[in-house]
């Protein structure tokens, strides 16, 4: 029997940040920070950054926001690239 855990351990936790935002399909500031707080990463908002600024995520623009977000926010909101 295999450990579902096991290949997680082996990636960053930008790798793993990342990798949640892809099944998500889009996150919130909030929702990247939560995920920080349950797999005690507490740079995970730098590290949502971090993979903007590598061009693998971007930030939604506040008019796009408005058609895909189900509750309009002010905060940012990931997608991926």
């Amino acid at each position: 029997m295999s450990d579902l855990f096991l290949d997680q351990k082996k990636l960053s936790a930008k790798e793993r940040l990342y990798n949640y935002i892809v099944d998500k399909g889009f996150a919130k500031t909030s929702d990247v920070i939560r995920w920080g707080s349950e797999n005690f990463c507490n740079r995970s908002d730098r590290n949502a950054r971090q993979l903007a600024f590598d061009k693998k995520i971007r930030r939604m623009s506040d008019t796009e926001k408005m058609f895909k977000v189900p509750s309009a926010t002010k905060e940012e909101v990931w997608v991926i690239v």
